[in-house]
């Protein structure tokens, strides 16, 4: 290949002709606008794990049942799964049925509408990024957040958050 030209290589400076960004199919984008993802590189992310995720559980499940590697392998992803949020029941079939949605689902943003905190996701990521949403004892303004089971259960208003205050002020009045 020839040397660019002065004028070209101007033109070219903010273009990466490696990694194009413009490639994207029907369930990313049905994904990005129902969960509202910030980045496509979000959605590759997360569909890089679900793919090693399931070429693990597809080799698990070529192996014999009764090798020990395989039942500790086996336990030991059931459990992580389980307790991130992203499978119902501790079983390897529920393994390969993990999706980018799942990973979606357990995010902050998507949890605040599950527990109803809030109407909607739109609604969600405008709290999560002004604030207003701490899980435990930290505020968290970072909607990707993965929450766990366990996490789950410590979601709640900042202290001094606007919207605190108009929610008790609410309940109070009926």
């Amino acid at each position: 290949m020839r040397q660019l030209k002065f004028h070209e290589q101007k033109l070219l400076k903010k273009v990466d002709l490696l990694d194009w960004k413009g490639t994207s199919t029907q369930k990313e984008q049905m994904a990005t606008s129902k969960y509202l993802l910030e980045d496509r590189e979000t959605y590759v992310k997360y569909n890089l794990i679900v793919g090693k995720i399931r070429r693990l559980t597809l080799a698990l499940a070529k192996l014999n049942d009764n090798e020990p590697t395989k039942q500790i392998i086996a336990k030991e992803l059931t459990n992580r799964l389980y307790t991130l949020g992203l499978i119902g029941s501790k079983t390897l079939l529920e393994c390969a049925k993990v999706g980018v949605g799942s990973f979606c689902k357990r995010r902050l943003s998507s949890i605040l509408p599950a527990i109803e905190m809030v109407p909607d996701i739109k609604t969600s990521m405008a709290f999560i990024k002004g604030g207003h949403v701490k899980v435990g004892v930290d505020t968290v303004t970072d909607p990707a957040l993965i929450i766990t089971r366990s996490m789950e259960d410590y979601i709640t208003w900042r202290d001094g958050s606007k919207v605190k205050e108009t929610i008790s002020a609410f309940n109070e009045d009926k």
